[in-house]
């Protein structure tokens, strides 16, 4: 397994390279988190807010689910690690990872994921450069 961690660092480090463009000195692009700062080390509680455009707090979120979704306002502290204990590959909920990944992938038109963000993994994810570790950003969930 310890084999397997630099190649997944050069296959995100890869990915991250498409999705951000070369800095304007060079060929490295700019990777928040890994050589420069990052602007949104709180995850998902940093775009999932109320703006002038939509508001698009994960309460609004939940809140729009077809079939709707239970109150979790109390049972969830931390997002997204709190909601794995319902989206954990249960028949409970769908898996929380396929399920975001798919939604932060869809409808390339009006998906500020997409827009504002190019789609970057570093929104949402770390990489240890050192260690190869990818891992979720979590923080207080912001009800």
């Amino acid at each position: 397994m310890r084999k397997l961690a630099p190649t997944l660092v050069l296959f995100a480090l890869g990915l991250l390279a498409i999705a951000f463009p070369a800095s304007a000195a060079g060929t490295m692009p700019v990777l928040p988190g890994i050589n420069s700062p990052d602007t949104q080390p709180k995850g998902c509680v940093e775009c999932h807010i109320a703006t002038a455009k939509r508001d698009f707090r994960l309460t609004k979120v939940l809140d729009a689910i077809k079939g709707g979704h239970p109150d979790v306002k109390n049972l969830v502290k931390n997002v997204p690690m709190d909601c794995l204990k319902c989206h954990y590959a249960s028949a409970m909920a769908p898996v929380l990872g396929r399920m975001v990944h798919r939604n932060h992938y869809q409808n390339q038109k009006d998906n500020d994921f997409l827009i504002i963000d190019k789609g970057s993994c570093l929104s949402c994810h770390t990489v240890d450069i050192n260690s190869g570790a990818i891992a979720v950003k979590n923080a207080a969930a912001n009800w």
